[in-house]
């Protein structure tokens, strides 16, 4: 279509005719030759050595079958597929089947999925399974063919797509292979163009894998088109497919304003918000398709307004109207741009562009706005009626006061005034020279007469309307005069519009007394309507006593004139008093709202809602919708529009909540006075199952980009509820949570503060904390930050949903990040303080908007999350002492008598949260914030001795932990980036009172009136100590339920072989034993009798392995092994827990290894003393006589000893003196053979009592590092079995007693010609680090240190001490052996 000139209407484009469409060839089978079949190569000859034998393997023509051909019939063996190899098998895929056919000589293999069979590859028969009819005969060897192509082939091919292709649309057109073979196969596009023959466009796309092709609209004209594939499949045939397709003409796109087409009853004073849906009809992918919008305001006579606007071209004002963002889809106007009384039109005209720029359509919409004159509003100060004292010969004036008036059509035009006093009780009007015509009467007391009635009445005129005419309004105000001096009251209120007060708005009504000689001690409020009783504290926001009286919303009733009375009394007695009218403005009514559709899906179903029916006298009427959506655990209003002037709106909607199937929708009808009416429906959405979450977070940031803030928030909103749900990663749902969050600050950033609070609340409402990262939590403070400030800008408080949505994100990213691993000790802070700054930021200026607006004295005003609690209040300076503010969840400030401020309202507020801030080294119970300020700012010195009171409940506390817990208040010095106590005090703590904390300065926290006063139990657990979540207490949990686990296991084990083989078992026990003993005696040393002695010992005597490992006749059987496993375990966790947080000071050793060693040589007697109760006696047929000399041990066993030491613990059994206890004596001597367990270590006893010296000397000096090192370190799994290893592998044997005394005497000679030694070497050593620097020190030095190298080890003294006593008797060692004999 040809571009529209500027300024004109777009023509609409010309079809072009439709072309008779060229038929497509009929689609033809391309034959390939026949395949010449290769001999085979690696099979049989070609004469067949026996009938019937393979012949041939061919792909069939579907290339899906393999037909195996045998060269005679045959006798069909069952089953089928039997009679393939092995390797030919796996071929075939899985699931394939066989069958013979019925004659017998061809076997059918119908393929499986994943098959890899293909030509060429070798196909075998395995010999003697396929043989003749009778099945007399068959081949004696496998016989295999190469697997050849199909002689034809059946491949039939069809394309698939749409048969209309609307512009720019991109259309997936696929080739179906109907039959035959379709895995790799080749494909090859061509399209032609039908209406343009001569010059036709011919694209070639080769894809040798995907069957798929994707056109786009703009790369070819409109009309018909035919578009073929030749597909090949892997045998070399062909065959080709043919498909028509319409390319229509460009659409223009589908324009819808979500308003009137003609707006009347608008107020100047209101901006002008036209809210535009613009859908790209002829491009819904809008992939490569540009849009753009352009509002310009039509002028009288304007040509381009649409037909049915046509009868108001003629009365279209020529005022000119500054559009500020002509650009967008919506229309916005700031009020008071348009004049009262004028007519204005609008046009938006939308255009879409090709890629290459050229314009494809274009579509206008038309708007007529007629703006009323509004009446000119009068206010006299003082209420309705005053009461005035009239004393004779006072000099007093008396004011009237009506600078409150105001022209609502231009708040800027100077007023005119006229003033009139008429006398009731006597008929007439007053003097006129009192009449004046300024906004303030002042009239003298000598004017008028006590006792009497006057009305006070003012005209006031505003600025002209349109036509002309004048505009006034007037008020009138009742005097009441007495003889004697009162106080003179006044009385303002907070209406919307001169007496009118809206329902749905608090009322603030504020007295004022004019200066009086005497003190005035009291004031009261009172009321003559019977609807309202202001008795009733649920009423009310404030005292009936105070300077104000605040009422709570919608207590007055719709339509009802009510009188307020407010009086006061001076000290002498006198009272004054001035009465109110309110007259109570109802919203629109008689009205109802539905959904077309009632029902659809969520984010993807378009829905209308319409409102019809709605009137008021109070125009213009103006539209909301909302709904209720599951916000950090509470239901919440979710804004889906702002407030439009049309009474339908087309959207899209969120999912509802999780448990719920219906969507709560509010909608909210305001007239031109801000009443409000509320109509509630339900519509029935369903659940997102599975949402293409690119596609819509770029729609979401298009409809923000276009400034279409409806449909970007109600996106947002559903993604919000998609993510909470789970349905994505933790990296995809951060990736989608950042990139909304960053579109949302955009929001913040262009004033959408109550829409952006509430997206910011619904994207930080997680699942798992996990969900919130430190970049999501950082960027969610920051557009926090900009929604308060916001809040903060703007000229009237947020709505009370709207702060609590920006507090509960708050709420949501503190606990987040409280429960980071990241956060130590639940602190969310930096280590320089900076983001716990943010938060008092936020926090301070969400305060301070919520009480913009307020009354002095109003009860608090608290907004409550689960993690953040914020309480706020106004009060008087004067009253400030004693004041307290409470919060529901228990906190609580107290602000000192003494505290020196100058006289105005102060602005309290108090902050509980139930994390720090700021870094902490111990358990916080939370921090609390208090703030003053004074004409909004801060107060910046205040001292006071008696102290602010801080109370902090203790939620979580019980009355056992409050008792044990030590208690100190802190707070964080910003100048040295640590906590303080200067100024702080602890009182006391109590589960009922919570815990007190007294400050006295404001002045040393971060430059200002703020205090945070973090209150800490230094050695107190945070959690329950029984409950699952405390870390200690799960896994004591787990230990025991693993003890019961391998109790039942090993008891079903035991009673299973005790079942099956009795005492054979034990027999056998006792017997593999004394043949251990044996072998360690008489088999001398080798590597196969040590791997089998540590064999023996990991069963025996490992205290986690040997629970199942042990011998099944072994007396401490599986459940006393786990018991004894359970006591060591237990007995370490309790000795580790009573040493937590206690400093060992050991030298040389940190604080952990330290607890470690303590804990160890505490836990070490456990496994000896279970391991003895459980010892029992050899049974009489298994004790053996041990005669002989004693065999020296292998010396590895001492190395594992010393690493089974260090390393771990071991039972009872490896520290006994010898394998099973055994026992050493003269030639006749017998002894006991008490297995596993031996109290008779007769070389340590006597050790011990001949040990002089501070070190462990009477042990072999790689005994005594074991003995030393064990106590380190305790319950590692390695150290445990190189430990039980080392106990079999070392044959502790008694020394034989005639050996004992020469022994000790070498000993003890060794240990003192040692000890004078080591004095000698003590002495030069000293000498040398005094800085001597003779020669012969070093000399001396060397020497003593090779004499003592040189003494011989104690075990060298216990060999040589046995081996030289040449006439002590040789020991034997003596076995019972089964038959009765005996071996030496």
């Amino acid at each position: 279509p040809t571009p529209a000139p500027t300024g004109a209407p777009t023509p609409t484009p010309t079809p072009a005719p439709t072309p008779t469409p060229t038929p497509a060839p009929t689609p033809t089978l391309i034959p390939a030759p026949t395949p010449t079949l290769p001999v085979p190569t690696g099979g049989p000859t070609a004469t067949p050595l026996c009938d019937p034998t393979l012949s041939e393997a061919r792909f069939d023509a579907s290339g899906t079958k393999i037909l195996f051909n045998f060269s005679s019939i045959t006798n069909s063996p069952i089953p089928a597929c039997s009679v393939l190899s092995l390797s030919t098998m796996r071929l075939l895929g899985y699931g394939y089947t066989c069958k013979w056919n019925a004659e017998g000589d061809i076997l059918e293999v119908l393929l499986g999925t994943h098959f890899s069979a293909n030509v060429g590859q070798n196909l075998t028969v395995l010999s003697n399974t396929v043989a003749n009819a009778t099945g007399a005969a068959s081949c004696p060897f496998n016989v295999s063919v190469k697997l050849q192509p199909p002689v034809s082939s059946n491949l039939r091919v069809q394309i698939t797509g749409p048969t209309i292709l609307k512009p720019c649309q991109a259309a997936t057109f696929q080739a179906l292979i109907l039959s035959g073979r379709d895995t790799n196969a080749s494909y090859l596009w061509k399209l032609e163009s039908v209406a343009n023959t001569s010059n036709s466009l011919v694209q070639f796309v080769s894809i040798q894998t995907s069957p798929f092709l994707i056109l786009s609209g703009t790369n070819f004209s409109v009309g018909l088109h035919n578009l073929s594939v030749t597909v090949t499949d892997v045998f070399g045939f062909s065959n080709v497919s043919w498909f028509t397709f319409n390319k229509t003409s460009f659409l223009p796109p589908e324009v819808s304003l979500q308003s009137p087409q003609v707006i009347t009853g608008f107020r100047t004073s209101s901006s002008l918000s036209i809210y535009t849906k613009v859908l790209k009809s002829a491009c819904p992918s809008a992939i490569q398709y540009n849009i753009s919008a352009m509002w310009r305001q039509a002028k009288r006579g304007s040509p381009y307004i649409a037909g049915n606007l046509s009868s108001f071209i003629s009365t279209l004002t020529d005022h000119v109207v500054a559009i500020p963002d002509p650009r967008s889809y919506n229309l916005k106007i700031p009020a008071y741009a348009l004049k009262p009384g004028h007519m204005y039109g609008f046009i938006l005209t939308v255009k879409s562009y090709l890629p290459n720029g050229h314009l494809a359509a274009a579509s206008n919409e038309s708007l007529i706005v007629k703006v009323q004159n509004t009446d000119v509003v009068v206010q006299i100060k003082g209420g309705s009626k005053r009461t005035l004292g009239i004393v004779v010969g006072s000099t007093n004036v008396f004011s009237f006061d009506a600078t409150d008036s105001y022209d609502p059509d231009n708040l800027t035009y100077p007023l005119q005034y006229k003033w009139q006093l008429y006398s009731s009780s006597a008929g007439s009007i007053v003097d006129p020279s009192v009449i004046m015509t300024l906004p303030v009467l002042n009239i003298p007391s000598s004017a008028v007469s006590p006792d009497q009635q006057y009305i006070v009445s003012v005209n006031v005129t505003g600025q002209p309307a349109a036509t002309g005419e004048r505009r006034m309004s007037s008020a009138s105000q009742i005097v009441l005069t007495i003889s004697r001096a009162i106080p003179t009251v006044t009385v303002t209120a907070n209406t919307s519009y001169g007496s009118k007060h809206n329902t749905n708005e608090k009322l603030i009504m504020t007295l004022q007394v004019a200066s009086h000689t005497s003190e005035i001690v009291s004031y009261l409020w009172s009321t003559s309507s019977p609807l309202l009783n202001l008795s009733d504290p649920s009423v009310r926001r404030s005292s009936i006593t105070g300077e104000s009286l605040v009422l709570a919303s919608n207590v007055l009733q719709p339509g009802e004139t009510y009188e307020f009375s407010a009086s006061v009394t001076d000290a002498e007695g006198e009272v004054g008093s001035a009465y109110l009218t309110i007259i109570a403005n109802s919203g629109p009514s008689q009205g109802t709202c539905y959904s077309i559709p009632t029902s659809g899906v969520a984010l993807t179903d378009t829905f209308r809602f319409a409102c019809t029916g709605w009137s008021d006298e109070d125009l213009p009427i103006l539209y909301r919708f909302q709904c209720y959506q599951n916000v950090s655990n509470s239901l919440q209003l979710s804004d889906i529009s702002e407030y439009i002037s049309s009474e339908y709106l087309d959207t899209v909607l969120p999912p509802p909540p999780a448990t719920a199937s219906n969507l709560t929708i509010v909608a909210t009808i305001k007239d031109g006075l801000n009443a409000t009416t509320s109509f509630t429906f339900q519509v029935k959405v369903s659940q997102i199952t599975n949402l293409d979450t690119n596609a819509t977070s770029k729609a979401a940031s298009d409809a923000l980009d276009s400034g279409d803030v409806q449909t970007f928030t109600v996106l947002v909103s559903g993604m919000a509820s998609y993510l909470k749900s789970g349905s994505l990663g933790t990296v995809e749902s951060v990736e989608l949570r950042s990139a909304l969050l960053s579109d949302v600050d955009s929001l913040a950033q262009g004033g959408g503060f109550a829409a952006a609070a509430q997206l910011v609340n619904a994207l930080t409402d997680y699942t798992s904390p996990a969900d919130l990262d430190a970049a999501i939590r950082s960027s969610a403070l920051s557009t926090l930050a900009t929604i308060s400030e916001g809040f903060g800008s703007e000229s009237t408080a947020p709505d009370e949903s709207t702060a609590k949505s920006a507090l509960s994100a708050l709420g949501n990213i503190v606990g987040a990040e409280a429960a980071t691993e990241s956060s130590a000790s639940g602190s969310i802070a930096t280590s320089d303080g900076s983001h716990g700054s943010r938060v008092e930021g936020i926090l301070a200026s969400l305060s301070s908007a919520l009480l913009r607006g307020a009354a002095i004295g109003e009860d608090p005003v608290e907004l409550a999350t689960s993690n953040v609690v914020l309480v706020s209040q106004l009060q008087r300076a004067e009253n400030l002492g004693g004041i307290s503010l409470s919060a529901s969840s228990g906190g609580k400030v107290e602000i000192p008598s003494d505290l020196p401020v100058n006289s105005g309202s102060i602005a309290m507020s108090m902050s509980s949260i139930k994390t720090s801030l700021y870094p902490v080294d111990s358990n916080a119970t939370g921090l609390v914030i208090v703030e003053l300020r004074q004409d909004g700012v801060e107060i910046a010195s205040s001292q006071s001795e008696e102290g602010y009171k801080i109370v902090i409940p203790l939620t979580g506390y019980t009355a056992e932990d409050v008792e044990t817990m030590d208690f100190s208040c802190r707070y964080w010095d910003p100048a040295t980036l640590q906590w303080s106590t200067d100024g702080l005090s602890f009182v006391n703590a109590s589960i009922e009172e919570g815990l007190t904390c007294v400050s006295k300065h404001l002045t040393a926290f971060n430059g200002d009136a703020s205090v945070e006063i973090n209150v800490n139990a230094p050695t107190e657990v945070e959690l329950e100590a029984f409950s699952l979540a405390n870390p200690v207490m799960a896994v004591c949990v787990f230990v025991f339920c693993g003890y019961l686990t391998v109790v039942v296991i090993g008891f079903y084990i035991d009673l299973k072989v005790s079942a099956s083989q009795g005492n054979a078992a034990s027999d056998s026990f006792w017997r593999n034993s004394n043949n251990f003993r044996m072998s360690r005696i008489t088999a001398g040393r080798s590597f196969l009798i040590f791997r089998k002695m540590s064999c023996w010992g990991l069963r025996r005597k490992h205290p986690w392995f040997s629970i199942y490992g042990r011998h099944h006749g072994d007396y401490i059987n599986s459940v006393k092994r786990a018991s004894i496993l359970l006591c060591l375990l237990f007995n370490t966790m309790a000795i580790c827990a009573l040493l937590l947080d206690q400093d060992q000071k050991l030298p040389f050793l940190s604080s952990n290894l330290a607890n470690a060693f303590v804990s160890m040589a505490f836990c070490f007697p456990v496994p000896f003393l279970m391991g003895y109760l459980h010892k029992r006696e050899v049974p009489e047929r298994f004790k053996i006589k041990i005669m002989g000399k004693e065999q020296a041990t292998s010396a590895f066993g001492y190395i594992l000893l010393i690493l089974g030491l260090v390393c771990g613990e071991l039972m009872w059994e490896d520290m006994g003196g010898g394998d099973e206890g055994e026992e050493e004596g003269g030639e006749d001597e017998e002894h006991s053979h008490e297995n596993g367990f031996n109290t008779d270590m007769d070389d340590e006893k006597d050790d011990g009592e001949n040990d002089d010296d501070d070190e462990v000397a009477d042990l072999p000096a790689h005994h005594q590092a074991a003995s030393i090192l064990g106590l380190v370190t305790a319950g590692a799994v390695a150290g445990a079995e190189s430990g039980a290893v080392a106990g079999a592998a070392i044959g502790l044997d008694p020394k034989n007693a005639e050996c004992k005394n020469v022994r000790a005497r070498k000993r003890e000679e060794r240990r003192r010609i040692l000890k004078e030694k080591r004095q000698q070497l003590r002495e030069v050593e000293m000498l040398i680090e005094q800085g001597e620097k003779d020669r012969k020190l070093h000399q001396r030095l060397n020497k003593l240190r090779e004499e003592v190298l040189n003494l011989p080890d104690e075990d060298d003294i216990s060999t040589s001490a046995s081996s030289s006593d040449d006439e002590k008797p040789r020991k034997h060692f003596k076995f019972n052996l089964p038959n009765g004999s005996q071996k030496k």
